[in-house]
């Protein structure tokens, strides 16, 4: 991760993105934990927060070429590669 938020969508062009699902992604491993041993991880979620947090707000201050604070450009895709 990028000081600004921002998380690379690849390793050989950084300024690609994917779109935000990291936030969806630690709340899944939350719920499976908590599944599997019976109680949730607490600790992981307060660990992880900053990180969303500045993710979260480098993309809602990511701008499009026109200026029209859309999302725009980047590997927006969600396919399997």
């Amino acid at each position: 991760m990028h000081p600004n938020g921002q998380i690379p969508a690849y390793e050989w062009h950084f300024s690609d993105v994917n779109p935000p699902v990291h936030a969806w992604g630690t709340w899944r491993v939350y719920q499976i934990e908590k599944e599997f041993y019976g109680r949730g991880d607490t600790d992981f979620l307060e660990r992880v927060f900053q990180k969303l947090l500045l993710n979260f707000t480098w993309w809602v201050n990511r701008k499009d070429n026109n200026g029209d604070n859309v999302f725009q450009g980047g590997f927006l895709g969600l396919d399997t590669s």
